[in-house]
């Protein structure tokens, strides 16, 4: 079953994440890591992904480095990192969030 995903620097932009989290919504294997690195997202396609997250009981890792989600991406996924109970790392890095985006994930993190 597969346990990585990696799609790092495809250009799969909001559209293609939106089909992604539905497809990992429905999946029934045990992923631990989710590689979507490098791939023009913005806060947009985060509602589905997040709801994904939110629930997941698999996943470690998730890497979101360099797509430009903000501070409305920022938010969103504070609010499934607030009830995901797994993941350990998470790369967020060159996404243009600015102080607003993180107080949220400030305030999942207490």
């Amino acid at each position: 079953s597969l346990e990585q995903l990696s799609l790092n620097g495809n250009d799969i932009g909001n559209e293609g994440m939106r089909v992604i989290a539905s497809g990992l919504a429905a999946h029934k294997g045990k992923i631990t890591s989710l590689d979507f690195g490098n791939n023009k997202l913005e806060a947009d396609c985060l509602g589905p992904f997040s709801d994904y997250l939110k629930d997941n009981k698999t996943l470690t890792s998730v890497n979101l480095y360099m797509n430009d989600i903000g501070d409305l991406g920022a938010e969103q996924l504070s609010k499934a990192l607030a009830e995901n109970t797994t993941l350990e790392t998470l790369d967020i890095g060159g996404n243009n969030i600015r102080a607003m985006g993180m107080l949220g994930l400030a305030e999942c993190l207490k």
